[in-house]
């Protein structure tokens, strides 16, 4: 089956392509800054899908699911679920770049299953004001220590296993009691996914992001707005890898001529293509 993408998409692209060579691509090299690029480890983590099929660069980073054209999904959930007080005080400065958030959900005991978690929340009045005391911890928190708040899901009441009595809350990372711990490493890399654990760490009743106890609906729709992406960055890495083995095989001439004429390397390039609606020629360049 083959698919058509509509004409205003494409102009789309065509913008942030040129965005990308007309502002970020100066800010890539200025300074010798591209010299301190860990290719190799970029290459692996890099969100390729049109914006990074372009190649390596600051336009895009998958492994903070932001970059600064694409992925602003904490803006959606504030969309959908913020209070008017929480759209005003969070989405402007997000949108400028200068506020970021963290996902906390995933735990180390319980891995990505949402319903069965040992963070709680409980009720506690703090000089006056209603608010929660929340216990646990997290890991694959993303972004930090760069992000100034983390949407943590903790359990408010219900019983394990159970998807109503998860509650988000908009916890500030220098609120008493958060503690940044271990990064993890992945692909044998450093990342900026650490552990976090919250111990008697308060939030007044206004950091709730959604309904209470409501706040598996906010995790699933975060999640969902990614999973797109994921799958789009997964297809923009297979046809950039394939691009740059084609380029290779073609440029590549060990005893007089090219690899990409020996049928050992044209057979699997031609598999890694199947199914693309424009077959390549390796030897002519098409």
């Amino acid at each position: 089956m083959l698919f058509e993408i509509p004409t205003e998409i494409t102009d789309y692209l065509a913008e942030l392509d040129a965005f990308i060579d007309r502002e970020i691509k100066p800010i890539e090299a200025r300074d010798d800054n591209i010299r301190f690029f860990d290719h190799r480890r970029e290459n692996a983590r890099t969100d390729w899908h049109h914006l990074a099929h372009k190649g390596l660069g600051l336009h895009n980073d998958l492994q903070n699911e932001s970059s600064i054209v694409g992925n602003l999904v904490q803006v959606l959930m504030l969309r959908d679920f913020g209070t008017p007080q929480q759209k005003a005080a969070f989405i402007p400065p997000m949108l400028e770049g200068k506020m970021g958030w963290s996902f906390g959900l995933t735990e180390e005991d319980h891995g990505s299953d949402a319903t069965h978690m040992d963070t709680r929340a409980v009720p506690e009045m703090r000089d006056g004001v209603a608010g929660y005391r929340i216990n646990g911890n997290k890991m694959w928190t993303t972004g930090l220590p760069y992000t100034s708040h983390v949407m943590t899901f903790a359990r408010t009441s219900g019983e394990d296993g159970k998807a109503r009595g998860i509650t988000c809350f908009v916890v500030p990372t220098d609120a008493p009691g958060f503690e940044i711990g271990e990064y993890m490493w992945t692909f044998n890399m450093p990342t900026d996914h650490p552990k976090v654990k919250y111990t008697d760490v308060w939030v007044p009743e206004s950091a709730i992001l959604g309904e209470l106890d409501n706040g598996l609906a906010v995790a699933q729709h975060f999640v969902h707005e990614n999973r797109i992406r994921q799958a789009a960055s997964s297809l923009g890495a297979a046809q950039y890898c394939i691009d740059e083995a084609v380029k290779y095989a073609r440029a590549r001439k060990p005893f007089g001529k090219p690899l990409a004429v020996n049928q050992a390397i044209q057979f699997p390039l031609v598999e890694l293509r199947r199914g693309d609606a424009a077959p390549f020629d390796l030897q002519n360049g098409r």
